[in-house]
């Protein structure tokens, strides 16, 4: 009942302020500041971490992120924080958080 009711709840919220429904759902939320400050909720397990790529697993996809001077700032509790400048991100269904068995 009170699962029902939160869920009707974030719907109507979604409706009423015309909001993506990826704020709503279990997935990971990303947000990039500028070409220098990424922000990853939801993330497995850090696959990858060098100078010019960063690979994340998440819950149903992989992230790559491809730049210069990029180093990880914080990774706590599937928070990550990647700083540097970045280039490129892109996602990759192979390297998902589920197919390498969750986080660490």
């Amino acid at each position: 009942m009170k699962k029902e009711k939160s869920g009707k709840l974030a719907r109507s919220a979604r409706e009423s302020f015309a909001m993506v429904e990826d704020l709503f759902c279990d997935g990971p939320f990303i947000e990039l500041r500028g070409r220098h400050e990424l922000a990853v909720q939801g993330c497995r397990k850090i696959l990858t971490c060098t100078e010019n790529e960063v690979c994340l697993a998440l819950r149903e996809t992989g992230l790559h992120v491809a730049g210069k001077r990029l180093h990880c700032t914080t990774y706590y509790a599937g928070a990550v924080s990647v700083n540097g400048e970045i280039d490129a991100l892109f996602f990759d269904d192979d390297i998902s958080g589920k197919k390498n068995g969750g986080a660490s």
